[in-house]
């Protein structure tokens, strides 16, 4: 039985890398099939490697993961980008268009698996990692790791406050009748500001804790060189380039 913690144990840089890498591959794929395929690997990895509750809590944001790549379908759609296969008013939907859509839709879902498995400060730390390899030890600082966590913070807070706040105005506004859709939406418009406020505060609280114990500017609080490697990040990476290629092989 395959353990469900395998892809916690793995180094952070691996995981980010990995993403990366999937990320760009996608961008040579050349029909459909392709991007199916990807996508009966992932359920496949979601399936092997996420609990049940992991996996209704990727599930639980499809909303946000189907409203951008479908807003920016929509605007693709009022320009010509190609063939056209469908038509409807001032809307043209071409091939290109739904490869973006797809490319879009994959890159937030890839995004959402890998921050299931991976906490804000491994993930700064990482990144922070392959700075310092790639500017030859020389960026040594907490500055990356500080902003990382912050903007992953920002975020994750960000998405609870929505939550919060649409349940007081869902609360607040039953029984209330709505003159129409418009009203609806400009009320929903002016919950964005408590809604930023909050969010801005809970990120700036986190900033000050983290510069107090010590990942400001010119700190070196992280060690990069006590972060190594283990076997089974190097056959990770091993098994992403082989299923990757062989998708772009297909």
């Amino acid at each position: 039985m395959i353990h469900k913690d395998i892809l916690v144990s793995l180094d952070g840089r691996t995981k980010f890398i990995s993403w990366l890498f999937v990320t760009i591959s996608m961008f040579f794929f050349q029909n459909y099939s392709q991007y199916i395929m990807l996508t009966v690997f992932i359920l496949i990895l979601l399936y092997l490697f996420y609990s049940k509750e992991e996996r209704k809590n990727i599930f639980h944001s499809w909303k946000i993961v189907l409203f951008i790549p479908t807003l920016n379908l929509v605007a693709n759609s009022l320009f010509i980008n190609g063939e056209v296969l469908y038509r409807f008013l001032v809307f043209s939907l071409t091939d290109t268009d739904i490869k973006i859509f797809m490319r879009i839709f994959l890159l937030l879902v890839t995004s959402r698996i890998i921050l299931a498995k991976t906490n804000e400060k491994e993930l700064g730390v990482s990144i922070g990692k392959i700075f310092h390899s790639l500017t030859f030890q020389k960026v040594n600082s907490s500055v990356i790791p500080l902003i990382i966590i912050i903007m992953l913070s920002f975020v994750d807070t960000f998405k609870d406050v929505v939550q919060e706040v649409n349940k007081s105005y869902l609360i607040r506004t039953k029984g209330i009748q709505h003159s129409g859709v418009v009203k609806r939406f400009l009320e929903r418009v002016q919950l964005l500001s408590p809604i930023l406020m909050i969010s801005l505060r809970k990120a700036e609280q986190l900033s000050t804790a983290l510069i107090a114990k010590g990942y400001n500017k010119n700190s070196q609080i992280v060690n990069y060189k006590e972060i190594k490697y283990k076997k089974i990040d190097y056959f990770s990476y091993l098994f992403v380039g082989v299923v990757m290629f062989s998708i772009l092989l297909y």
